[in-house]
């Protein structure tokens, strides 16, 4: 992992650069390959292409990567990536955030709207942000979570 973890690091450092970008994305696409959570994560915003929608300041690196990178928009694969992001690690709020964000609304990120599955990725987001004390984050999922019904009872967890 640890090795991972400097690669991860290596393709952001080349995504910085105009000139090395798409060395950068090719870095990213073989880690996305090794299953590295991480990059995974990282190339659903690529894919999902709206930096003014992140939060805290990965989105004024997700501005450069994206002008840097000049990608097309894809927002199925976008929304695949970040599936496969959460089943590589389901205790990062930023990625269950987003894909909360996914089923909210109807069409928008490649999903259809499930309220439920919404809430309950929106639900885990927020105790995670919580414990992790990320005010800005804690912020976006409680404007998000105005509309959904707290989770009741009988939903089953989220267990990926």
């Amino acid at each position: 992992a640890d090795k991972q973890s400097s690669s991860y690091n290596k393709a952001v450092e080349l995504l910085f650069d105009k000139k090395t970008a798409t060395e950068g994305l090719s870095m990213l696409e073989q880690l996305v390959a090794d299953d590295d959570y991480q990059a995974t994560f990282l190339m659903s915003r690529l894919f999902y292409n709206k930096p003014s929608e992140q939060v805290g300041k990965f989105a004024d690196s997700l501005k450069i990567f994206c002008g840097n990178l000049n990608l097309k928009t894809d927002i199925i694969k976008a929304h695949k990536l970040l599936e496969k992001a959460v089943s590589l690690n389901s205790n990062d709020y930023r990625s269950l955030y987003e894909i909360a964000c996914d089923y909210r609304i109807n069409n928008r990120r490649g999903t259809s709207q499930d309220l439920k599955t919404a809430a309950r990725y929106m639900h885990k987001a927020k105790q995670l942000a919580k414990k992790n004390n990320d005010m800005q984050y804690l912020k976006a999922i409680e404007h998000n979570m105005y509309g959904l019904s707290e989770i009741p009872d009988i939903l089953p967890p989220i267990n990926q």
